[in-house]
C-alpha cells in the first residue's frame, strides 16, 4: 500500500513516513537562505529578542539587498538601525555533521565610543554562532565563520540572522551556506 505525502504531513511522520537520515554522499555546498528573502522579526519571533539592549525598531531602507561588488549581500546601516533580526526558512535541509558556513563584510567601524558589535545566527530557535566585533576600527573587515551541524534540521526551518551595533556602521551578509565541513 503506498503512502502519500500529505498523510504523512498530517500524521505528524509516523515510522512509516519517516524521510531516510542517512546523510547523502558527496554533498555539495548549498546556500541556506536568499538574501533576498529575510524579513525582520519583532517580539517572541526575535529569537534574539532582549539581548543587547535597544529596540528592533528600523527604518524600512535601513535593511535589504544589496550589490556587494557583483555578489548580492543582505546589508544592515546602522545610521537607523541600531538592533536587528531577521528571518526566513531554510532553502535545504542540514544534516548533522554538516558544515554550516557563515561570511560577512563589515566596512569601517565608528562609535561615539568604544564598544562592540554582535552578529548571530541562530537555526529552529537554536542560537548557533555568534561574533563580537570591537568598535572603532579603522578599516572593513572580513568575518567568517564555520561550523558544524549538532543535529538534523529540515528543509523550512526557520533560519535568524542577528545585527547589534553602536554607532553608525554597516554590514553585509555575504553567504549562509551547508555543505561538507573544510579540511
Amino acid at each position: 500500500m503506498r503512502t502519500s505525502r500529505w498523510f504523512c504531513v498530517v500524521a505528524a511522520l509516523t515510522p512509516a513516513c519517516a524521510e531516510p537520515t542517512l546523510e547523502p554522499a558527496g554533498r555539495e555546498t548549498a546556500a541556506l537562505v536568499d538574501n533576498t528573502e529575510w524579513i525582520q522579526v519583532t517580539g517572541e519571533a526575535d529569537v534574539f529578542d532582549g539581548q543587547g539592549g535597544g529596540d528592533n525598531s528600523c527604518a524600512p531602507d535601513a535593511f535589504g539587498p544589496e550589490d556587494f561588488g557583483g555578489e548580492l549581500s543582505f546589508e544592515v546601516s546602522t545610521d537607523d538601525c541600531q538592533r536587528l533580526t531577521v528571518a526566513q526558512p531554510a532553502l535545504t535541509r542540514i544534516w548533522e555533521g554538516d558544515a554550516i558556513f557563515v561570511r560577512v563584510w563589515h566596512e569601517q567601524l565608528s562609535a561615539p565610543e568604544p564598544a562592540e558589535a554582535v552578529l548571530a545566527l541562530a537555526i529552529a530557535g537554536t542560537e548557533v554562532w555568534r561574533e563580537t566585533i570591537p568598535i572603532p576600527q579603522d578599516h572593513g573587515g572580513i568575518v567568517l565563520g564555520e561550523l558544524i551541524a549538532e543535529r538534523d534540521t529540515a528543509e523550512g526551518a526557520v533560519v535568524s540572522w542577528h545585527v547589534h551595533n553602536h554607532g553608525k556602521n554597516a554590514y553585509h551578509l555575504l553567504e549562509v551556506s551547508v555543505g561538507e565541513p573544510e579540511g
